[in-house]
């Protein structure tokens, strides 16, 4: 279990940066976690004032996080109400996203309804289903108000308790949705092994889940990139749960007499898979050409898996197979090697499969950390590795590859330890604190104080907060009367019949109220403070 959330909202986080004490009082309600900073004032500038001061805090508007929602996310979800499960995925560059939260379908579908929104064209039947943004060509702006209206839609159409994201950033558009229903649980499954040249301000959006899954991955102790050093930090969720590696909604295994017929291969062949991942550029299927020569060097036919929604055509070469046949992880055993891409799900998949495995990772901007997946898989005899600059080595490593050793995944099979993992954080003690605050905030004006005596040379006056207190309250605490009584609610008349000198905070901004207690701490230069 992570540190508890807590926030802090500004109305206009521009005039807060006027009021020196801010940053402090920022400090104190952060403490030893994150914090949450809702601000009306421009997110960029925002984001400027505090990233040096407050590097763990997450900085948002209005427009991504209202005010209600921010109560209810520190409460945590509504137990009471029947589950009703919105599954969201996002359209990534091959089919991870979508298999993952098939997966994810088939094992919560016990627990209550569940729905699809897919931005995937990988995922069209049965889902509530819109092409992408990016597939558009929309400027930021535009793809914001695109999303938040179909998600709106979705949550009209389908009455979700809970949205389950997929995908590497929680959209803008799908945040400004959820602000106008801030009853709705918000579970964000992303995997590990972001790169590490990715900046971990990305990990912040964790603030504004109620819970973050990250799927287990094999390799997450090669994992150098943002999230494994900073996943704790940007202000984490109250939850954050570690599943096993997730397994895609699969069929089971096929037999080798079956694949060949059904693929129409010659059982007399010996045939290598060939799945370089999900090709964007001329350079992606440069690649597959070269390794599918590679694999006719030696001797075996090459059998070319290729994405049916892929941008870019599969390329020709003389002698290769190619197939569009999806899922194709049962096919696995049929083949003779494999030489594939380590993406999430492949890598764990093809390792599973027990079938000779050469790793080509793509390496490319916007990919996860598929090298160190490769790695870890080399060091530990179980694949070989082959980076595409050196891809003229293809054809020996082919010639002298080997059965791996014997392996087999554990996969994530309890989907009740995710369910309940969904609803989790109630009770648990949270705290927002509004700035300015309608009542003076004792804990900001001790840190006025600390600060004050490391500049100034101290009287031996003894200054009492007794502030939001009766005078019956506070006379039955029989403060020493050497005391000065800094008050905004006791009775003056009272404090001078009982022999106390005092000094009186005025009402008004919390601004004010500050800047009062800075003029008397000069004005009397006390030696200690306590509060009642």
């Amino acid at each position: 279990m992570l540190p508890h959330k807590t926030a802090l909202v500004v109305p206009s986080l521009d005039d807060a940066r006027a009021d020196p004490d801010f940053i402090d009082a920022a400090k104190l309600q952060a403490g030893e976690g994150g914090l949450i900073i809702l601000s009306e004032a421009r997110t960029a500038a925002a984001s400027t004032i505090l990233r040096d001061i407050l590097p763990r805090s997450f900085v948002c508007d209005t427009s991504v996080l209202s005010l209600p929602r921010l109560n209810r996310l520190m409460q945590g979800a509504n137990e009471n109400k029947a589950p009703r499960f919105g599954l969201i995925v996002s359209n990534g560059y091959g089919l991870g996203h979508v298999a993952r939260m098939q997966a994810v379908a088939n094992g919560i579908k016990q627990f209550g309804p569940v729905a699809f929104m897919s931005f995937s064209a990988a995922l069209v039947d049965g889902a509530f289903y819109l092409p992408s943004p990016q597939y558009l060509g929309l400027p930021d702006e535009d793809a914001r108000l695109y999303v938040r209206e179909a998600a709106l839609r979705f949550i009209n159409q389908f009455e979700p308790t809970h949205i389950m994201y997929d995908g590497n950033v929680l959209p803008t558009g799908l945040l400004a949705a959820l602000a106008q229903r801030p009853d709705i649980h918000l579970t964000w499954l992303r995997r590990g092994q972001w790169q590490s040249d990715i900046d971990a301000k990305y990990m912040a959006q964790q603030a504004l889940c109620d819970l973050v899954i990250e799927p287990g991955d094999l390799a997450e102790t090669y994992d150098k990139g943002p999230t494994w050093q900073h996943r704790l930090e940007y202000c984490p969720p109250r939850a954050f749960l570690k599943t096993k590696p997730i397994r895609p909604a699969n069929p089971p295994m096929l037999s080798r007499e079956t694949v060949l017929t059904v693929l129409r291969l010659n059982p007399q062949d010996k045939h290598i898979l060939l799945m370089p991942g999900a090709s964007k550029n001329a350079e992606d299927i440069a690649v597959i050409t070269q390794c599918a020569e590679a694999i006719k060097q030696n001797g075996a036919v090459p059998v070319i898996a290729h994405w049916p929604m892929a941008h870019m055509q599969a390329p020709t070469v003389e002698g290769a197979v190619v197939i569009e046949t999806l899922p194709i992880a049962p096919y696995y055993p049929a083949f003779d090697a494999i030489v594939t891409a380590a993406g999430y799900n492949t890598f764990h998949e093809v390792l599973d499969a027990g079938v000779p495995v050469i790793f080509i990772p793509q390496e490319d901007t916007g990919r996860d950390q598929q090298l160190a997946r490769a790695q870890w898989a080399v060091d530990r005899g179980l694949a070989a590795l082959c980076r595409r600059p050196a891809l003229h080595l293809l054809p020996e490593l082919l010639a002298h590859l080997e059965m791996p050793k014997p392996f087999k995944i554990e996969w994530q099979n309890d989907w009740s330890e995710i369910t309940k993992a969904m609803n989790v954080g109630n009770g648990l003690v949270s705290s927002i604190l509004i700035m300015p605050p309608s009542m003076p905030n004792i804990k900001i004006l001790k840190a006025m104080h600390r600060r004050w005596l490391s500049k100034n040379k101290p009287f031996h006056t003894h200054f009492v907060l007794a502030l939001n207190i009766d005078a019956q309250s506070f006379l039955k605490k029989k403060i020493d009367r050497t005391s000065v009584i800094v008050t905004n609610s006791i009775d003056p008349v009272q404090l001078r019949r009982a022999g106390y000198q005092y000094l009186w905070l005025n009402g008004g901004s919390d601004y004010g109220v500050k800047r009062q207690f800075a003029n008397w701490l000069r004005l009397w230069r006390p030696s200690h403070l306590r509060s009642i």
